[in-house]
């Protein structure tokens, strides 16, 4: 089983130690792959990585894993706790910051159209592990069958793309989770549930 190089990357360290051979596992706000191809080569033949992805930016990329792993599906749109449409911000200085709510702090954005759904809508089973980029707290009400596993969660949160306390967030994922491992830019520290 192929590894993510894990020197200085504690990310990295926490996907090769969490996912197994035969696991499913969601990749949530994927960017352009870069653990969507390590979690497929983790989970291996036997196992699922659902990427979930709706920035256009980062479609080809996606696609090219999702054509090279049978067992990758790439889902090009939004999550959220209904279905439809929403406005996606993306940040003109870069083209992987995007996020459904504006941030007047972060810089000039871009805006387009993306599908919108229910996690509990798009995955029809559960999961072991879930690897989110962003931490849209309707995420989690639009995911309650999915996950009532309680599966293991890693969440990548900065409180410079949040208007409340990282706290509350943590909160409200470690209600619906096994193990949560909080990182930020700069601190690690695992979580005690």
């Amino acid at each position: 089983m192929a590894r993510l190089p894990s020197e200085g990357d504690q990310a990295a360290v926490i996907v090769n130690a969490l996912v197994r051979l035969g696991d499913v596992a969601l990749h949530i706000g994927a960017n352009w792959g870069l653990f969507s191809w390590a979690l497929a080569r983790q989970a291996g033949s036997g196992g699922h990585v659902h990427v979930f992805e709706p920035n256009p930016q980062h479609a080809a990329s996606l696609e090219r894993i999702g054509a090279g792993r049978s067992n990758v599906g790439v889902h090009a749109v939004a999550l959220s706790d209904g279905s439809g449409e929403a406005v996606l911000h993306i940040l003109m200085r870069t083209d992987y910051e995007a996020s459904l709510e504006t941030h007047q702090d972060s810089g000039p954005t871009h805006q387009v159209t993306v599908p919108v759904r229910r996690l509990d809508d798009v995955v029809s089973e559960g999961c072991r592990v879930s690897f989110v980029e962003g931490d849209e707290p309707a995420l989690l009400r639009g995911a309650a069958r999915v996950l009532a596993p309680r599966p293991a969660l890693l969440i990548e949160i900065e409180q410079r793309h949040r208007g409340d306390k990282i706290a509350t967030t943590f909160q409200q994922f470690e209600r619906s989770a096994t193990r949560v491992t909080r990182y930020g830019t700069t601190v690690w520290c695992p979580s005690t549930a």
